[in-house]
């Protein structure tokens, strides 16, 4: 990567303050004619309610980052890549806005006894869009190849209790596990296991994608936009409302809200909370905000120096600010974090206290640690995700006390999530919400997770994860959640200060645009209304 290949920014403090303040992006509202509005202010504007019944017709255009433009649902490893999968393909089994499991290609599931074979009935008469009939052999077939560990699919870890799947008959597939799993249908919501055809070939998979959901692929335009059409033999039938969804793509945060405020577009997915008070101040435009366990990190290698000794980890902890960070960055909208990735809504939460914020402590730890001076650090971040940034900075202020000196390194988000993300000693992330908390730790805490972002073996951190999947008793399942949790939070290499609402912006005849708490956006209900 060369120096032409990254724009690299320096920030001083200057640049902290116009970041928290969110000046950079009110430009932006400004100068399309929002109107602006003191920071942090209560807005008393509401959404105005759904007009009436659903309207057929239209065309719903949705920023986002630019993807990878990978269509295999095995193979996703980014949101909006997976936006385009959940549009055009289906689950098993669907989360709900609470996170519960609903019907979806498959309309009931039951466990033995031994909660280790659990068996799906699924929907009859629904099609994939080149016209095959769906049935057991394609969820064998969409199942076998995501498990298949030379497919490298990042979904594999994570259903590693499947031994095998079994056709009973065309309506019928039986799961076989090898550990008891009493919540195994919220797994089948994951989505790398987005239902495929087992006529599809690996190259038709990749360039072609074809499921059963709501909308069809029609066209990619690399690095600009997807379009997807109406899938008229939909199941689901009057849905979808829309004639066409499409996607476009659009690096920049700011650049993203002058598309909105310019009608360029009719619905942001992701919005920095420092320009929620702006936005609501147009009745054009409406906010969306969801509760959510989602949240950023500022990670540290834990394999190399600095971060391989546990002292240097919690000096950093010391150095946060937790509830200033929940104001300074989400402007209120969420809640304190403590470095533990399971979120005060998650059923598995253990309340722990966090270090405190205290930079003399943190002094101390860094002498002991062998940097009696301080320390010079790089941190890596980018605007392609909320948050990010702004906790950069904020970070980069709270430190200073303790005597860490941060510089940091903004990337563009088209080069971030594959150049330098998970490639540098210390760096900015963001996790969305599983379905619950044994999907988390697995996918980002045990030795083989997928994103396992710290580099972290530990194997009594690994047992422990492993254990508590099939732990029956719902006492000693919870002490063995909290055991994993203070691991992670006080020893580990992630700071984890706040969980964020999530926050998404629509034009307002925008109706029926559903985010969950995984931070999905799913439009089988959207429609839009007409003057």
């Amino acid at each position: 990567m060369t120096k032409n290949d990254v724009r690299l920014t320096l920030l001083t403090r200057r640049d902290f303050l116009q970041v928290l303040g969110g000046t950079a992006i009110a430009a932006a509202l400004v100068a399309c004619g929002a109107p602006t509005v003191q920071q942090g202010a209560e807005s008393t504007s509401a959404p105005a309610p759904a007009a009436g019944e659903p309207q057929r017709g239209g065309t719903l255009r949705v920023a986002f980052v630019i993807p990878r433009g990978v269509f295999d649902p095995a193979l996703i490893t980014r949101l909006e890549d997976l936006h385009v999968a959940l549009a055009t393909h289906e689950h098993l089994v669907r989360l709900d806005a609470n996170q519960v499991p609903q019907p979806g290609l498959a309309v009931a599931w039951e466990p033995d006894e031994t909660n280790m074979i659990w068996t799906f009935t699924l929907r009859e008469g629904v099609t994939f869009h080149h016209g095959t009939p769906f049935t057991a052999k394609d969820v064998v077939f969409a199942y076998e190849r995501a498990l298949d560990p030379e497919m490298g699919s990042p979904g594999l870890n994570l259903m590693n209790m499947v031994d095998r799947v079994e056709a009973v008959d065309d309506t019928t597939v039986r799961f076989y596990l090898n550990a008891p799993t009493t919540d195994f249908p919220a797994y089948t919501s994951l989505g790398w296991f987005l239902i495929v055809a087992h006529d599809r070939t690996a190259e038709q998979l990749a360039t072609e994608p074809s499921g059963t959901g709501p909308f069809r692929f029609s066209e990619q335009r690399a690095g600009e936009q997807t379009t997807m059409v109406r899938n008229e033999a939909y199941w689901n039938a009057p849905r979808p409302y829309l004639d066409e969804l499409r996607f476009v793509y659009i690096a920049d945060s700011a650049a993203r809200i002058e598309a909105l405020r310019s009608n360029i577009v009719d619905v942001i997915w992701q919005i920095e909370p420092e320009v929620v008070a702006a936005l609501e101040q147009s009745a054009d435009l409406r906010v969306l905000k969801t509760p959510s366990g989602e949240h950023n990190s500022l990670v540290m290698d834990v394999t190399s120096a600095p971060f391989d000794d546990v002292r240097v980890r919690q000096a950093f902890k010391h150095c946060v600010d937790r509830e200033g960070m929940v104001q300074a960055v989400l402007q209120g909208y969420g809640v304190a974090g403590n470095d533990q990735p399971v979120a005060p809504n998650d059923p598995a939460w253990a309340d722990i206290a966090p270090l405190a914020y205290d930079p003399e402590r943190a002094k101390a730890l860094l002498a002991e640690a062998g940097y009696p001076d301080g320390l010079e650090i790089t941190l890596a971040t980018s605007d392609s995700r909320p948050g990010m940034v702004p906790m950069a900075v904020a970070f980069q202020e709270m430190a200073k006390p303790a005597g860490i000196t941060v510089a940091i390194e903004r990337h563009p988000g088209e080069t971030y999530w594959t150049e330098v993300f998970m490639q540098t000693n210390f760096f900015t992330s963001k996790w969305s919400v599983f379905a619950n908390a044994d999907m988390l730790l697995h996918m980002g805490y045990r030795s083989d997770g997928a994103w396992l972002e710290t580099g972290i073996q530990d194997p009594a951190l690994d047992a422990l994860i492993s254990e508590v999947r099939s732990e029956a008793d719902p006492a000693q399942r919870q002490a063995m959640y909290r055991e994993i949790q203070e691991l992670i939070s006080y020893e580990g290499g992630e700071i984890i200060p706040y969980f964020k609402s999530l926050l998404s912006t629509t034009q307002a005849n925008v109706q029926g645009v559903q985010m969950i708490p995984t931070s999905w956006m799913y439009f089988d209900e959207t429609w839009l209304t007409t003057a």
